[in-house]
């Protein structure tokens, strides 16, 4: 990982989150952003003057550790007053997305991170004091990205780039790429959902992910590239489709309906 590469993550994650900040307030003036965060706040928590407009630049980030989970306690007291604005600053992706080798306890931290009822069970074998965090994180199947996408969330978006860099621990390329189809599936659908300036960050995100898998090369018979295609979206997005589809026919007691619509998911055609 190089310099260039931690500050360009760095950037894109403190400008997202700033712009979910002034999105949630209703206003996108640095100036009266910032005096509006430090009336609310108190002197005890004041920022510098002039530091929200270096956080909706990127010049400057609100931690000053590099962490899977950064202490940032002006996000937490944001977050405090206005609920939802750290949403994207926390997801994994940021931390996963970095240019290096991940070791099993980085992916385990980044996966604990998770909702264990809804997406770290997918990733996660067990709790016990006693394990290694690579005997901690489960084994993947081929199965996994496309049930870590049927709910679209940041948190999602997180455990996709948990589970591309567990495949890559494992060796496992066809898991490995299709997380990164899923990563870049589960950003079509969230960026819609944003208000428009945290649009534009979430697009540079998107380019971020697309550049590495288009670039990325796979050991298959020899070195090669696959970069995803639209068919690997659609085919994705028929597979998810289908498992909420499933969902829906469990949630009305329709059990029978619900294992076949399960079965075309996971089927190889």
């Amino acid at each position: 990982m190089t310099n260039r590469q931690t500050s360009d993550l760095d950037r894109l994650r403190t400008r997202t989150w700033a712009m979910c900040v002034a999105a949630a307030v209703d206003e996108f003036s640095p100036t009266r952003l910032e005096k509006h965060l430090n009336n609310l706040l108190g002197d005890e928590f004041k920022d510098a003057t002039g530091v929200w407009r270096s956080y909706c630049e990127g010049s400057s980030k609100p931690f000053k550790r590099r962490a899977v989970k950064p202490k940032a306690v002006w996000v937490d007291e944001v977050e405090r007053l206005y609920p939802g604005t750290s949403r994207w600053f926390y997801t994994p992706v940021w931390y996963l997305l970095e240019e290096t080798e991940f070791y099993p306890s980085e992916i385990y931290e980044c996966a604990k991170q998770l909702p264990h009822d809804e997406l770290a069970e997918y990733l996660l074998s067990g709790e016990g004091l006693e394990e290694s965090a690579a005997l901690m994180l489960s084994e993947l199947t081929m199965q996994v990205p496309w049930l870590l996408a049927v709910k679209p969330s940041p948190e999602a978006l997180g455990a996709m780039a948990c589970a591309m860099r567990r495949a890559e621990l494992a060796g496992q390329m066809p898991i490995f790429r299709r997380a990164g189809i899923g990563m870049l599936w589960l950003l079509d659908r969230l960026i819609l959902k944003e208000p428009l300036p945290v649009r534009e960050c979430l697009r540079e995100l998107r380019k971020i992910v697309k550049e590495k898998f288009d670039k990325q090369v796979y050991p298959m018979g020899g070195l090669m590239r696959s970069p995803p295609k639209r068919r690997d979206l659609e085919e994705f997005s028929k597979r998810v489709k289908l498992l909420k589809a499933a969902e829906k026919a469990f949630d009305k007691c329709d059990m029978e309906k619900g294992e076949s619509l399960i079965d075309q998911a996971f089927s190889i055609k």
